[in-house]
């Protein structure tokens, strides 16, 4: 059998966000968080849903240590509660949504100043480039842009 017919039967995707995953501190946490998330639209009214760590493990490829770990971390932060509700032989979690949303301000601003994206370069139909860089000062882009040109008659 082919590798991309097998594909086919092997289950669903997981997709993660990159830039979730950085603030997060890894594709891993960034995979779970993102399988957490999309779970948490079947919370309760005060935002308690259930998960089995093997269900998680096998939504996400995550081991149960490293389920464990990345809970760890997340409880760590402030960004999810968890409980074990030993008669029911279920675990339960909650996002604390505005403790990431928090955390989140504080990853995306540094000082004041928007974090620089991490856009590429793109070359524009006149040869010069282009990189769409939010934050960062354009005056200095000119600067960087003039000192990185080739010298006149030089060809």
């Amino acid at each position: 059998m082919k590798l991309s017919e097998s594909l086919e039967g092997i289950g669903r995707a997981v997709a993660y966000f990159p830039k979730l995953a950085t603030f997060l501190g890894g594709i891993k946490a960034g995979v779970i968080f993102g399988q957490l998330f999309f779970d948490s639209k079947d919370a309760d009214e005060s935002g308690w849903f259930s998960k089995s760590q093997e269900e998680l493990a096998e939504e996400t490829g995550a081991t149960i240590a490293e389920l464990r770990a990345v809970r760890k971390e997340f409880a760590e932060r402030g960004i999810l509660e968890s409980r074990y509700a030993r008669l029911e032989h279920r675990l339960y979690f909650r996002i604390n949504r505005a403790r990431l949303e928090e955390q989140w301000l504080k990853y995306l601003t540094r000082n004041g100043q928007v974090r620089k994206s991490h856009m590429p370069s793109w070359d524009l139909a006149d040869g010069d480039a282009r990189k769409v860089d939010f934050g960062s000062d354009p005056e200095n882009r000119e600067n960087k842009r003039e000192s990185s040109a080739p010298a006149s008659g030089n060809k």
